[in-house]
């Protein structure tokens, strides 16, 4: 709070009983600093205290300088050192007259103590003047029932800021209202993206206006989540008017922070909701709210310029009927390109986003400076396409996020970064900032994106967490990082493949900033060239030598083809290459692509030929599983499956280990690893449609994974539903695995909220050691394997128990390894159908069958496999041994970890 938000001593009592410890280690030197940039020093006659309950004299003596930055300007200055602090030395700071030093071990100070220190803050003994409490003002002069539409989501900037809008709705516009049974009945509903939240009483059942407003107060310090989303709270608000009084006339008051959405949908909803809508514009463009409403109020965060009175004049006038949608001209006869050409994209035709370290590590100055170089210097006037710009600001454990689609134009876009983004009070953390990244933008549906990641820190290990998926959003086009001065550049390099990505930004150099803009924009990836060579092919396949009739390119990224398709006469054979991407066919003429692979194994000896009809297709969506070529079969079965990680601190690190090592070797026997997710309360590496390959995913569970502070079943569940928004849920089972090793209330508080965003996916609870009580959590799930000795690789009954866990209702398994391959298999696919014809040449006799198979796409939760199955080698067709050290050179828990790991 600041001196100018402080009307009576309540609410600094309530500000100070809202105070939450963070994970953060303590820093007087940065509360320090803030506290004279908050204006405490610029006040005439400032007294000021400060609490010190935890750190090392090491902490304190870094203050030293902070404090002598200001010391002079204030009129006394008390340190008050409790518990552990108490037996730090404050004598650096006792030496100064204006300057009193407290002390105490036991969080409690004597009479005498108590008294000098009420002197210090008030030397003149001023008692409190009575505040002069205005009265209310009006209010409404009809009675009705009224809906309010409270916006949670992230838009809404900080806690304080929820807690403010509360606040305004408590102590100003409903403390004006008389709320009855017989006069004004009222509804109250949290909303955002990711869902609602009912206050507490039925609604519209409302006794009095002091119960409403406690109804509202317990909505106070709650988490935002998810985007803004009209549409979504409109069309939740119409399922709970069916209390409504017969007779009274209803008025719904939409808040919001955010004035870009789909408008059309918006109106659709607006129009089947009885009565009149007033909607609240509190920081945010209000011309798209129009289309809602005719009456819309503007404030700013702090809701000022008496919008009460408005509001509650507004809810007894007349209605304004809302602005009309604007029509489309009609369609001209003349050809429409369905998409702009590339000179309608400016810089270049990608998708653009931006991501501001908003953490306590980027200082005040430089945080303004980052701002300015953006909407100033990288951002130009030219740019157009504002729909294609994404936006997040990011800190530790803390994200606001504005997806594709919310920006319009420069002016909005400049609004945000300059007004609504505002920093953390948590430190910075790269790992969580480029794993946002990953959750919000799993699609590119301009085919390139171009990220520009500005970090005030660059911590060797945060950035060994962060750089694999830092790669895969540099592989969607160009990942730039802005190393904010004193980041280190060296240190940033494992985050990009080319070290010209970063770019170091010193705000208060003599660079001029239109130069760091040019440097950064030269990074921008905005597709290949016209004539691009041809790629380097992952598998190359010799056969006969053909001349080829035509030429079609295929995907590229960084100016490279991904791999050239060539065209053929059905008689000619080919040297051709094995796509690395299958989820993107080129058009071309109907003629038939054949490559010709012979493979050699000690008894076996094939020719295969792959017959593949060359149709054009899209990329594959986002959400949806990929199909392959040649299809095989979904192992365990075709589903989504998440690994959450319990990665607390409450396991022993060999137990905690066991766990990774189970979880890296049970994905080993899986397939599809576009499905696959592995995600932990502390660190999220891998997601669904990550890029990566198995081995990749099993490389990123062992060294990215790390214990860290306590269990929190809440923290798990989140970052399981902002997984699931990236993905189609009811397409295909989804199988979420939770493991966790502690049931404490504590460690189960607030994951009730999320269960409705679990309604269509199966949930199962790994029970992690002995003090885990799983009747606890038959409230979430009553699906749990228990694993209470560690000495075994894998939880009890494992084996038998993973194919629902998985979301299987029919398990595919993997046939026992035989040197003889099928002789025939034909893959059913539909529309196209991919045929694998293969004549073994065999020391032993083979018995031939047909086996259909369903396509990845087709709709269904299950593959099912009779007869003899063509299955893929994993990793390849070889034969594997391992030697095993069983010496006595290991410790006996050093070897049983390696046999773990196999």
């Amino acid at each position: 709070m600041s001196y100018y938000e402080i009307s009576d001593l309540a609410s600094v009592q309530d500000a100070l009983s809202a105070i939450t410890m963070t994970n953060a280690k303590t820093n007087p030197s940065k509360a320090l600093t803030v506290m004279n940039k908050l204006g405490s020093t610029k006040v005439d006659n400032t007294n000021v205290m400060m609490v010190l309950a935890s750190g090392t004299q090491a902490d304190l003596d870094a203050a030293n300088a902070a404090f002598s930055q200001f010391q002079a300007n204030i009129q006394n200055f008390t340190f008050v050192a409790l518990g552990t602090a108490g037996n730090l030395d404050l004598s650096a700071f006792s030496n100064n007259e204006n300057v009193q030093t407290l002390n105490s071990t036991d969080y409690t100070l004597s009479d005498e103590d108590t008294n000098s220190l009420v002197n210090n803050l008030n030397p003149t003994g001023a008692t409190a003047v009575p505040p002069t409490i205005p009265p209310p003002p009006p209010g409404p002069t009809c009675d009705k029932d009224i809906a309010i539409l409270i916006d949670q989501s992230v838009t809404v900037g900080t806690t304080d800021d929820f807690n403010r809008q509360i606040d305004y709705l408590a102590k100003s516009l409903v403390y004006s209202w008389n709320i009855s049974l017989n006069s004004i009945e009222t509804f109250g509903m949290l909303y955002s993206q990711l869902g609602t939240h009912l206050l507490s009483t039925k609604p519209f059942s409302y006794n009095s206006t002091n119960d409403f407003i406690t109804d509202l107060n317990a909505v106070k310090g709650r988490e935002l989540f998810g985007s803004n989303d009209i549409i979504a709270g409109l069309n939740s608000l119409q399922s709970h008017l069916t209390n409504r009084r017969p007779n009274y006339n209803l008025t719904t008051i939409l808040i919001t922070y955010n004035g870009q959405f789909d408008t059309a949908a918006a109106v659709a909803e607006a129009n089947n909701i009885d009565g009149n809508i007033i909607v609240i514009a509190v920081n945010t463009d209000p011309t798209n709210l129009y289309y809602l409403s005719g009456t819309v109020i503007e404030t700013d965060k702090f809701f000022y310029d008496n919008i009460t009175q408005q509001i509650n004049a507004a809810l007894c006038a007349d209605v304004v009927p809302p602005s009309p949608l604007p029509t489309l001209p009609p369609i001209s006869t003349s050809t429409i390109p369905s998409t702009p050409t590339p000179a309608d994209y400016y810089p270049c035709k990608s998708n653009i986003v931006f991501a501001l370290d908003a953490s306590l590590n980027n200082g005040d100055r430089e945080f303004k400076q980052m701002q300015i170089l953006v909407t100033e210097n990288i951002v130009a006037t030219n740019w157009t396409h504002f729909e294609r710009i994404g936006l997040i600001s990011y800190a530790d454990q803390s994200s606001c996020t504005y997806e594709y689609g919310t920006f319009s134009n420069k002016a909005d876009f400049d609004n945000t970064v300059n007004n609504n983004i505002t920093k953390f009070a948590n430190t910075n953390s790269i790992t969580f900032g480029i794993g946002t990244l990953i959750h919000t933008f799993s699609g590119v549906p301009l085919n390139f994106e171009n990220t520009v990641f500005f970090t005030s820190t660059s911590d060797p290990d945060d950035v060994a967490r962060a750089s694999t998926n830092s790669h895969i959003i540099d592989q969607r086009g160009s990942l730039i990082i802005v190393a904010i001065y004193p980041a280190n550049k060296q240190n940033l390099l494992p985050l990009v493949d080319d070290p010209s990505k970063i770019i170091e930004f010193n705000p208060f150099s003599n660079i001029a900033y239109h130069t760091y803009a040019e440097d950064i924009l030269k990074q921008f990836y905005c597709g290949p060239p016209t004539t691009s060579s041809p790629a380097t092919p992952l598998t190359t396949i010799t056969g006969p030598s053909i001349s080829p009739t035509s030429t079609v390119t295929g995907p590229t990224r960084h100016g490279v083809s991904i791999y050239t398709l060539q065209t053929v006469t059905p008689q000619a054979t080919t040297q051709s290459s094995i796509p690395l991407s299958s989820t993107t066919t080129s058009s071309s003429s109907p003629t038939t692509s054949v490559v010709t692979q012979t493979s050699v194994q000690t008894t076996v000896s094939s020719t295969q030929t792959f017959t593949v009809p060359t149709t054009s297709s899209s990329p594959t969506t986002p959400g949806t599983i990929p199909s392959t070529t040649p299809s095989a079969p979904y192992i365990p079965c075709q589903s989504w499956i998440s690994f959450s990680i319990d990665d607390s601190n409450v396991l022993r690190n060999q137990d905690f280990m066991t766990q990774l090592n189970f979880i890296s070797t049970t994905i080993g026997s899986l397939n599809y690893p576009q499905r696959i997710q592995a995600i932990g309360i502390y660190n999220q590496p891998v997601t669904w449609n990550s890029g990566l390959t198995i081995t990749q995913i099993q490389d990123a569970i062992k060294n990215q994974f790390s214990q860290s502070g306590t269990y929190s079943l809440r923290k798990q569940f989140a970052a399981l539903e902002t997984s699931l928004l990236s993905i189609n849920q009811t397409s295909y089972p989804v199988g979420a695995l939770i493991f966790i090793s502690d049931t404490s209330d504590s460690s189960l508080d607030g994951a009730d909220q999320f269960m409705p965003s679990f309604a269509n996916i199966t949930l199962t609870f790994v029970l992690l050691g002995n003090n885990v009580d799983a009747s606890k959590l038959a409230k979430y799930s009553n699906n749990t394997i228990s694993w209470s000795d560690f000495s075994k690789p894998q939880p009890d009954n494992w084996n038998n128990l993973y194919g629902p866990a998985y979301g299987c209702s029919n398990v595919t398994t993997l046939p026992p390894t035989s040197p003889t391959s099928p002789t025939t298999t034909t893959l059913s696919t539909s529309p196209t159908s991919t045929m694998i014809s293969s004549t073994p040449s065999v020391t032993t006799s083979t018995a031939t069958s047909t086996t259909s198979l369903p396509s990845p796409s087709t709709a269904g939760p299950t593959s099912t496999v009779t007869g003899t199955t063509f299955v893929p080698y994993i990793p390849c067709q070889s034969w594997i041994s391992f030697g095993i050290d069983d010496s006595n050179n290991l410790l006996s828990t050093q070897f049983l970890v390696k046999k773990q790991s196999l």
